[in-house]
C-alpha cells in the first residue's frame, strides 16, 4: 500500500511539473486570468506533492509501531530496543513476559534485567533478581516468556520491579524504521565480548543497577506459587521486518 501510494505521488509530480512548464514557460494563449490561475495552481500543486513525498521517502516510519499494541503505548527503551515487562497467566501459571520492538533495521544484542521485591516472583527459590539475554533481529518485535512462582500474599496486587536493560549493535544501528522512542531506563556494565549468552539467569541482587526505573506491575490472581521442574523461558518472534503482524 505505501509502495503503491509512493509511485501516485511520483506520478503525479511529474504531471505537475509538465502542467507548470506549460503555463509558466509556453505562455499559452489564453486569458490573462487563465493564465495566473494556472501558473498558481500547478506550481502550488509541483510544490505540495514534492514535499509530501520527500517526507513519504525520507521521514515517514518505515514499520508500525506494534509494541504500542501490546503495552498500551507505555514502554521504556534503551538504545534503539524498546521493551516492557507484563505478567500474564494461563491456567494457573503465571508468566514474566518481555514485550520488545527494535526500532532500527539492523539486529541487536539485548539485555535485560528485572529485579522484583524479594520472594514475590520467583523462578527458582535461591534466585531473586531475573536476566534475560537475547537478539533481536532489524526492526524485529517479539515476546520472552517466563513461568514464574507469585508468593499468595501478593496475588492480585501491584508490585513495584526495578528494570534496567543494556543493549549493543555488532555492527552499526542503521536506518530508523520506527520514530517513536520509549522512556528511558536505566542501565549497567557489560562485557559483549565475554558475558553475552542468550537465555534467562537467575541472580541474587549482586549486580549493580546504574539508574534502574521502577515499573508498576499488576500480579494475577489464582496462579501457582510453586516453583515447577522443567519450565523454560521462550522467545517467540511476533513481527519481522519482512513479515506480517501475528495477532496474539
Amino acid at each position: 500500500m505505501r509502495e503503491f501510494r509512493n509511485t501516485i505521488l511520483i506520478v503525479g509530480l511529474f504531471l505537475f511539473f509538465g502542467w507548470a512548464f506549460w503555463a509558466w514557460f509556453w505562455n499559452p494563449q489564453i486569458s490573462r486570468e487563465w493564465l495566473l490561475a494556472n501558473k498558481a495552481l500547478s506550481a502550488g500543486l509541483f510544490v505540495v506533492t514534492g514535499l509530501v513525498l520527500i517526507w513519504a521517502l525520507k521521514f515517514e516510519d518505515k514499520l508500525p509501531d506494534l509494541l504500542a499494541h501490546y503495552t498500551g503505548g507505555i514502554y521504556y527503551e534503551q538504545n534503539g530496543l524498546c521493551f516492557m515487562p507484563v505478567m500474564r497467566k494461563e491456567g494457573d501459571r503465571a508468566f514474566l513476559c518481555i514485550y520488545y520492538e527494535n526500532r532500527y533495521e539492523n539486529a541487536c544484542d539485548a539485555i535485560v534485567h528485572i529485579r522484583p521485591p524479594k520472594q514475590a516472583i520467583q523462578h527458582r527459590p535461591d534466585a531473586y533478581d531475573m536476566r534475560f539475554a537475547f537478539q533481536c533481529g532489524g526492526g524485529a518485535v517479539g515476546v520472552i516468556q517466563q513461568p514464574v512462582a507469585v508468593h499468595p500474599k501478593l496475588q492480585g496486587q501491584v508490585i513495584d520491579v526495578q528494570i534496567a536493560a543494556a543493549v549493543n549493535f555488532p555492527h552499526n544501528r542503521g536506518d530508523q524504521v520506527r520514530s517513536h522512542r520509549g522512556m528511558p531506563c536505566g542501565t549497567f556494565e557489560v562485557d559483549w565480548g565475554v558475558n553475552f549468552r542468550t537465555g534467562m539467569h537467575e541472580l541474587s541482587g549482586e549486580i549493580e543497577l546504574l539508574e534502574p526505573v521502577s515499573v508498576h506491575l499488576p500480579i494475577p490472581r489464582g496462579v501457582s506459587n510453586r516453583i515447577r521442574a522443567g519450565q523454560h523461558w521462550r522467545q517467540q518472534l511476533l513481527s519481522a521486518a519482512d513479515q506480517p503482524h501475528k495477532n496474539t
